[in-house]
């Protein structure tokens, strides 16, 4: 007997595409795609990141890895 988890279910697709749709439809309407600012705005108020913040978190997912990568090192050798 096959198990079905909840969240793949038929009605949770439709859930799920419907709500992805009224998504897109909220972006495109705070003109998140047509920005052609090269700083980081905030979709809502429009406030634009300072260099720092925006090298912050541009530069996250690296620091991370490294960070984990350390960690392992130091853990496992």
């Amino acid at each position: 007997m096959m198990h079905i988890h909840n969240e793949d279910t038929k009605g949770r697709r439709t859930k799920d595409d419907r709500d992805e749709g009224r998504l897109a439809t909220s972006l495109r309407q705070y003109g998140v795609f047509q920005n052609k600012i090269d700083t980081l705005q905030n979709m809502i108020n429009k406030d634009l990141a300072s260099e720092a913040i925006q090298e912050f978190l541009l530069g996250a997912e690296h620091l991370v890895k490294s960070n984990l990568r350390s960690l392992l090192k130091n853990v496992f050798v």
